[in-house]
C-alpha cells in the first residue's frame, strides 16, 4: 500500500513534524509539505525520508496560511496512492481529491473556535472585515474538506 502524508509545512523540527517523519519512515510514505528547511531534515535524521514540496509560501501571516491552505486544495496526488494522513490545520484542505484518508489533528486552529474573542480584539477596527472574512472563508472550507 502507497501512503502519503500531507503536512503544513516543515520548518524548525518540532513535535509535530517529528511524529509525521517517524511517522513516513515507518510506514514507508512520502510526505507532501509546502516549505521545507532541508537543513532541519538532516540534523534530526530524517533525509531518507522523500518529502515533496509544493513550493515556497509567502512569509507574512494570514497571507501564508491562506497560500497553504490553496496550495493544498490545489494539488492533486489522486491515482498515485493507496491512501492519505493529512496532519496540522492547513493540509487536509486537499482531502476532498485524496481519498481514503484520515486527518491527524494536533490542536484545532483555535482562532477560529475558543480565542475567535481574544484576536478580535486585538485587531484593528479597519483590518476586521479582512479578518472576519479570512476566517469566513477558512470555516467553511474546513467545514467542506472534513465532512466530504
Amino acid at each position: 500500500m502507497k501512503i502519503a502524508i500531507f503536512h503544513d509545512y516543515i520548518g524548525a523540527i518540532g513535535g509535530g513534524e517529528k511524529l509525521i517523519l517517524t511517522l513516513a519512515r515507518g510506514l514507508g510514505a512520502d510526505v507532501i509539505t509546502t516549505d521545507v528547511d532541508q537543513d532541519s531534515l538532516k540534523k534530526m535524521g530524517f533525509e531518507d525520508v522523500k518529502v515533496i514540496s509544493l513550493g515556497r509560501m509567502i512569509q507574512l501571516a494570514p497571507l501564508k496560511q491562506i497560500d497553504a491552505s490553496l496550495r493544498f486544495a490545489m494539488c492533486n496526488f489522486s491515482g498515485k496512492y493507496d491512501f492519505f494522513i493529512f496532519s496540522g490545520n492547513w493540509s487536509h484542505f486537499a482531502a476532498r481529491k485524496h481519498k481514503p484518508n484520515m486527518w491527524y489533528c494536533f490542536t484545532p486552529t483555535r482562532i477560529f473556535y475558543d480565542l475567535h474573542d481574544v484576536f478580535m480584539g486585538r485587531v484593528t477596527f479597519m483590518a476586521r472585515p479582512l479578518f472576519k472574512l479570512w476566517i469566513a472563508i477558512h470555516e467553511v472550507r474546513q467545514l467542506l474538506a472534513d465532512t466530504r
